[in-house]
């Protein structure tokens, strides 16, 4: 899972403010709950599939 970091701490390295971690959840669970990492967020991908042109017929 990867993490946004929010502050900098040691972990298997040296991590600074803005850096993104790859961690398993119930390793860094204490770093969550102290607000040391944020969970990222996952890009949901676009389905162009779905949308339809303001031009074309619905």
């Amino acid at each position: 899972m990867k993490y946004d970091v929010k502050r900098q701490h040691v972990g298997d390295r040296n991590y600074e403010a803005g850096d993104t971690r790859v961690a398993r959840p119930d390793d860094v669970a204490h770093l969550v709950a102290s607000g040391v990492l944020t969970e990222k967020a996952a890009v949901v991908p676009n389905n162009k599939a779905l949308k339809v042109p303001s031009n074309k017929a619905k």
